[in-house]
């Protein structure tokens, strides 16, 4: 197995090694996938050992483990993980990012409520395999390590009742302090309490339990005057208890994160033919549509609708770069495939696709060059050339990654624009001056997704899409998808109005009576000034 050559060349702790090896006896089991899956053997059992969700993850589980059970696991964890990164992105904080967190594990980890010992095992699995994934790369290491100290921290702050236990497990030397102690310190407490502000009553008694840690390791607390220090110890309170631990578990899993990256060429190598292709996409998987599947007949864009939905409905990225093809009759490689892709995932056929190309095209080109060197590639993203697969669309993680050169306008506007031209962009699409300054604002602090659900919302007043504590925008096919079904609701809550209002007039007493005659002039200033429910 990969692992144990990974083992062999990785100078790891003791503690890693165990993972390493039962990381091992799960994929040598993999193997095993013809038939029914055979029940699984816990051994030790991760839900026999601990009933909580509050560890350092220091040994992998040795369980048997099903390849759709390990791609679940996988995908919940992620979705878990990618709901407090979106929390965050928005700004939500201390206790709304709590709810957020609670939330969103409740409804991928942790559905029954308290943690079962099925879930358990679950979560633990799930870590060591997303460990792997994301261990790649530095990028994707730090989000792995900051998203994964942000659910700790909030599974720290929710189960107090097992800190002290968490403490004697990981062999963190820190006692509460006796009675006698805090009798004797009380007020030294107290008034650090005042100063500091901690807490939402500053004059009730110091009642939580206060541990004495050597004060070098709590510098943080100490430079904000948030401990009472003496004898070279600050009294921490357990409120306070999570700055501790919170490093020491980034340290230890920042640690780990890099050794498996030392150990990821050997089992990329052994694991080819299984895991290797899963783990290597699994950090950009999202759980939505990938917009692989063709639509059926009916549902998708024709080309007399394009016009009209590319200013209405299309996102910034596809908005762009269809303007740039119509202003200059052409677009590079990189433009082309991305732009293409999204005509094919919004369900614009082959043939069609070809008429729209051509025709832009042939503004600048003869058809005998279009031919020979444009359609070509139309063919081969419908999968009718060379290899012949189905290629889906560039998802939200695609397109951001994907940097334009110059003369090139692929890519994400939200990330490849700098703050004017992104302004001037947001004006020129009928954006408020006040939803322009905020926009831009997310896009200047790196959070692209959320500034492209904000346009969304500042372009379909009344929509909620990224205010959601579960979802966002993760494909500019899904802002498509969600555009369109908020003008199809418009339209039909239109037609339900009217409906309405016209069976109010039949039942109306006044019903039978004839209508006053309006002036001429009036009348037709009222149709000018209240076109129908398509006028926009």
């Amino acid at each position: 197995c990969g692992f144990a050559l990974a083992q062999q060349r990785t100078e790891g702790s003791a503690q890693e090694a165990l993972w390493v090896q039962g990381a091992a006896r799960v994929m040598d089991r993999l193997a095993a996938q013809d038939g029914p899956e055979p029940k699984r053997s816990r051994g030790s059992g991760v839900g026999s050992s601990r009933k909580t969700s509050l560890t350092m993850y220091a040994s992998a589980p040795d369980v048997e483990l099903g390849m759709s059970e390990l791609e679940e696991c996988c995908y919940m964890r992620l979705r878990l993980l990618r709901c407090i990164d979106q929390a965050k992105a928005k700004g939500v904080k201390g206790e709304d990012l709590s709810k957020v967190a609670d939330k969103a594990e409740r409804a991928t980890m942790r559905t029954s409520g308290a943690w079962s010992d099925e879930e358990l095992y679950r979560d633990q699995c799930s870590h060591f395999l997303l460990r792997l994934a994301f261990c790649r790369t530095e990028d994707l290491r730090r989000y792995f390590l900051t998203t994964e100290v942000d659910l700790f921290k909030f599974r720290f702050s929710f189960q107090s009742s097992d800190v002290e236990r968490f403490l004697r497990d990981n062999g963190m030397k820190y006692e509460p302090i006796s009675e006698s102690e805090l009798e004797e310190v009380q007020d030294q407490l107290q008034n650090v309490r005042r100063a500091s502000k901690i807490g939402k009553d500053v004059n009730m008694s110091v009642r939580e339990d206060h541990y004495m840690v050597p004060f070098e390791e709590v510098p943080d607390l100490v430079r904000s005057r948030r401990v009472f220090l003496r004898g070279g110890f600050a009294y921490v309170p357990q409120s306070e208890l999570l700055s501790i631990v919170g490093g020491q578990y980034r340290a230890r899993l920042s640690k780990a994160l890099v050794d498996t990256s030392r150990a990821w060429p050997s089992v990329q190598e052994a694991e080819a033919d299984r895991l290797s292709a899963f783990l290597e996409h699994c950090s950009t998987q999202y759980m939505t549509d990938d917009y692989a599947a063709e639509k059926k007949v009916g549902e998708g864009v024709t080309l007399a609708s394009l016009p009209a939905l590319s200013k209405r409905s299309f996102p910034p990225c596809m908005d762009s770069l269809n303007r740039k093809l119509i202003e200059n009759s052409h677009l590079k490689h990189t433009g082309r495939l991305q732009l293409g892709l999204f005509f094919k995932g919004v369900g614009l056929s082959y043939d069609e696709a070809i008429v729209y190309w051509r025709t832009i095209f042939l503004k600048s080109m003869s058809a005998d060059k279009f031919d020979k060197e444009h359609k070509y590639g139309i063919r081969y993203n419908y999968g009718l050339e060379g290899a012949k697969k189905n290629f889906t669309p560039y998802s939200c993680a695609k397109v951001i990654t994907t940097i334009p050169a110059a003369g090139e306008h692929h890519g994400c506007p939200f990330r490849s624009l700098s703050n004017e031209p992104l302004r001037e962009l947001l004006s020129r699409m009928t954006v408020k001056p006040a939803d322009v300054s905020r926009i831009a604002q997310k896009a200047a602090e790196n959070h692209y997704q959320v500034a492209c659900g904000m346009y969304f919302e500042a372009r379909h007043a009344g929509s909620s899409l990224t205010e959601t504590d579960m979802g966002g925008i993760t494909h500019p096919n899904q802002y498509f998808d969600e555009s369109l079904k908020f003008y199809a609701n418009e339209l039909h809550t239109a037609a339900e109005t009217a409906a309405e209002a016209k069976e109010a007039v039949v039942a109306s007493p006044a019903a039978g009576l004839p209508a006053s005659p309006a002036p001429a002039k009036a009348a037709e200033e009222g149709d000018a000034a209240a076109p129908g429910p398509m006028a926009t």
